[in-house]
């Protein structure tokens, strides 16, 4: 037991010592970008953060040229980094953006589910890219495209001005056409915001767009009969892809404007999807599923000063967004987030392994009792991954959980969980250290679950809550209670 420990240790905590003797190693303070710290002239630079809602990276030419065409895009990632391999917190919308705001993972911000009476806001103490921006001096604004990156969910705090689409859920948590823009109304909307920001002061900007994620609102009909389907046919993917394509030329319009500005020099510009669609990969059209589709998103982002055309290979996650835009941005990021700054990996340096979770709270969310007509087994899913493995962990249904060696096997059709012992203990491990369990429902309309916490690698008993196993140390994981099952105290719970 105390070897595979060794092991464990070493395969994830090595990089950690070899980068601690290069300047690398640690988060810096103030940030010393190209423009020297917020810019070499003096200029603090402006934030554009635009948010894409259920787009896939090879959706995007640039990501995958028979995906789409998406050539303003593609221009972004020749002007700064693509990301190839970023990941994102969850695949439905508020816990997605709310990483990508706060740089936190969801189990840490608090925001877990579309449609319950808790655990559907971000709380109001945790900061955000607005608040922290905001506290500086840079003026704060936001057009948001469809209900679930709305007030509803808190993400007005930190912004002078929140222009978003409001309504109420139904009693199964859908919405309804009502319930969001096209992507010309959000473009014009930004685009006058842009023409009244002061000259004298720097700007963040987030604007996001909906179109790609439902069929509800058709692109505008000229953009429509000016193109062809991409995958020459009249299919919901080829539909999918031609909104891509829609919300790329409203984006080019954007950036248009913000050059006719004079202010595109020195924005920052960053480029997200919150999650992607399955398309009929893993026999799945929507989201909610943890593949590779679903949380594997695209991340550009160009600035003032900052490398051009780079692509980037090593794993980043949503939740490094914000750390990165506040070192470029000259600040430092604040204690209590996970995201780590992605500057060196753009700058061509080395930095430190990275370590992604995701989760689905499918059971507990209103919106999502449709899906488990169809997938009944992914009533909760908690993924932790690095650049080569994947762990898929299902604790009311432990034996269904997956593994995939990503490095050989991409797409995901091989799954490893019960052939491969060692890498399986290993994840659920870092699960177990991670703690990132929502144990109790969200409202009384749910049931509770008989949960226990076990060893990973011996799940014959049963351990106090949050502990750890007294054989061989490994925090234990959530899986349910099993009849019969011995149960086994930590000392300092008393035994």
């Amino acid at each position: 037991m105390k070897l595979r420990q060794s092991r464990l240790f070493l395969l994830f905590f090595a990089p950690f010592l070899v980068l601690a003797c290069s300047d690398s190693a640690t988060e810096p303070g103030p940030a010393k970008s190209a423009r020297g710290g917020a810019g070499g002239d003096g200029a603090r630079p402006d934030v554009l953060l635009v948010s894409l809602e259920g787009v896939r990276a090879d959706a995007l030419s640039c990501y995958d040229p028979e995906g789409g065409v998406t050539p303003n895009m593609d221009a972004l990632a020749s002007e700064g980094t693509r990301f190839e391999l970023a990941i994102t917190s969850a695949a439905i919308g508020p816990p997605a953006h709310a990483s990508i705001l706060t740089g936190r993972f969801n189990h840490q911000h608090g925001l877990r589910v579309i449609a319950a009476e808790a655990a559907n806001r971000l709380p109001d103490d945790v900061p955000t890219l607005a608040t922290l921006l905001g506290a500086q001096g840079w003026a704060t604004h936001a057009v948001t495209s469809g209900f679930t990156a709305s007030k509803a969910y808190g993400f007005e705090r930190g912004f002078e001005t929140f222009d978003d689409v409001e309504s109420k859920l139904n009693i199964a948590g859908q919405w309804g056409k009502e319930d969001q823009r096209r992507a010309d109304e959000t473009t014009d909307l930004a685009l006058a915001r842009l023409e009244s920001l002061p000259a004298d002061q720097p700007a963040f900007l987030w604007v996001h767009y909906w179109d790609a994620f439902d069929r509800v609102l058709a692109p505008a009909r000229e953009f429509v009969r000016d193109r062809t389907w991409t995958t020459g046919q009249f299919d919901a993917e080829g539909y999918y892809r031609l909104e891509v394509s829609y919300i790329d030329q409203e984006l080019g319009r954007l950036l248009d404007g913000l050059k006719a500005t004079g202010r595109y020099d020195n924005t920052i510009v960053v480029v997200v999807s919150n999650f992607g669609l399955g398309l009929g990969n893993h026999d799945w059209e929507g989201h909610r599923v943890l593949y590779q589709e679903e949380i594997g998103v695209p991340l550009l982002i160009r600035g003032p000063g900052l490398p051009a055309g780079r692509k980037v290979a090593e794993l980043v996650r949503t939740v490094d967004i914000v750390p990165t835009v506040l070192h470029y941005a000259g600040l430092s990021a604040p204690e209590g987030i996970a995201g780590l700054s992605a500057h060196a990996m753009m700058e061509g340096q080395r930095d430190r392994t990275r370590i992604a979770f995701a989760e689905a709270i499918n059971v507990w969310d209103r919106n999502g009792r449709g899906m488990l007509r169809k997938r009944p087994q992914d009533e909760f899913v908690y993924c932790v991954m690095n650049e080569d493995w994947k762990l898929l962990y299902r604790p009311t249904l432990p034996y269904e959980s997956e593994l995939y060696h990503l490095d050989e096997d991409p797409r995901e059709k091989f799954d490893n969980f019960l052939r491969t012992s060692v890498q399986s203990v290993q994840f659920m491990e870092l699960l177990g250290d991670e703690q990132p369990w929502l144990v109790d429902p969200p409202g009384d309309e749910f049931r509770a679950y008989d949960w226990a916490w076990k060893c990973p690698d011996d799940r014959r008993e049963e351990y106090a809550p949050h502990s750890k196993c007294l054989k061989c140390g490994a925090a234990t994981v959530l899986m349910l209670h099993e009849e019969g099952a011995a149960v086994m105290y930590t000392p300092e719970e008393g035994q």
